[in-house]
């Protein structure tokens, strides 16, 4: 299995930090996007505390990960990794899945549009 090696610069004194990710796996990705910048904040705050540590426990997934667009600054992604796409999956009908989707809906339905998918990596080039 290869390793993909990111390389973040979050800029002064924060440092540089590094995100490995596996490059065969089997995702579950969301990508939110806000309709007014001014949200990002509670948005992130709240992905930060609560969303990613709750759906990663929830989904049982092997571990998760999120971020921003360098490209669309209201565009936020959030990657979960499972053992299999089966298992991946399966989350479509999971409580967990249901009661996350309605608690989203409930405080950003008319703030962020969202999108799902299931990625199965098969082919990864490079070191």
């Amino acid at each position: 299995m290869g390793l993909l090696d990111w390389q973040v610069d979050y800029g002064g004194s924060a440092g540089r930090y590094r995100l490995h990710v596996w490059a065969e796996g089997r995702f579950f990705v969301v990508r939110a996007l806000l309709v007014d910048e001014a949200l990002r904040h509670d948005f992130d705050h709240w992905h930060r505390v609560e969303d990613l540590p709750d759906a990663l426990k929830g989904f049982n997934a092997r571990r998760a990960w999120r971020g921003w667009s360098a490209v669309d600054p209201l565009a936020h992604h959030a990657y979960y990794e499972f053992d299999s796409l089966a298992q991946a999956q399966a989350i479509s009908a999971s409580d967990t899945l249901k009661r996350l989707v309605a608690e989203f809906d409930r405080v950003r339905s008319d703030k962020v549009i969202r999108s799902r998918d299931f990625v199965d990596v098969v082919q990864a080039l490079g070191s």
